[in-house]
């Protein structure tokens, strides 16, 4: 007697349906680990003084991320040297900052 299209048994189910869960995992896997995320859409950076020169270019780089789909949000601070400790605080939620050189000691860089 001929089996039925639509009866499916035990095995028929591990012979095909094992190694397509298989595939689809590793596929899964393979796609997490080298396909990189896409670029953040909000920024925030550290400008400085607002007026200042600083605050200027922050306003240039908004204009020149704009056309590209990304809000720079700027925060306004008292210059290089808050800008620099905000960068480094992860907890900060500023993302980029302009800093004055020599702001810094070298072996803070290498942490």
């Amino acid at each position: 007697m001929r089996k039925r299209l639509t009866e499916l048994s035990w095995r028929d189910i591990l012979l095909i349906g094992l190694p397509a869960t298989a595939i689809a995992i590793a596929g899964f896997w393979l796609t997490a680990k080298f396909i990189k995320p896409a670029p953040p859409m909000r920024i925030v950076m550290a400008t400085g003084v607002e007026g200042g020169g600083y605050a200027e270019f922050g306003a240039r780089y908004r204009t020149i991320l704009a056309r590209s789909g990304i809000t720079l949000d700027l925060k306004p601070t008292r210059g290089s040297e808050d800008n620099y400790n905000l960068v480094r605080d992860a907890n900060s939620g500023v993302d980029v900052a302009l800093i004055q050189s020599g702001v810094g000691t070298a072996e803070e860089h290498r942490t």
